[in-house]
């Protein structure tokens, strides 16, 4: 049932987000320069990545009916946040100075 939750935000929320935000955020700073591979990363860390962490624990809890659904988020955002700022940026650089 948790897995299935798990699926149904992340089919319908974040692939669809994560396109959007991506396509937007090259439109917005085209290129691979230090500086533009700069704000993106700076802008996906500081708004993408809390935006879809929240989506995500809301979410699941809203779908396993849980009276409080921000009751996970309040747990969990921080630590989760956080701990993703020691791998997540390194991943979105190579993301954004290898892909097209």
């Amino acid at each position: 049932k948790h897995t299935r939750n798990v699926a149904i935000v992340a089919i319908s929320f974040h692939g669809n987000f994560n396109y959007f935000w991506l396509r937007a955020l090259e439109r917005r700073f085209p290129g691979k320069s230090a500086g533009m591979v700069f704000r993106k990363l700076l802008l996906d860390q500081s708004f993408a990545s809390p935006l879809a962490t929240s989506v995500f624990y809301t979410g699941v809890s809203y779908l396993e009916g849980k009276e409080d659904v921000f009751e996970d988020w309040r747990e969990k955002f921080f630590n989760t946040w956080r701990t993703g700022l020691m791998y997540w940026p390194f991943m979105q650089f190579l993301n954004f100075v290898l892909m097209p």
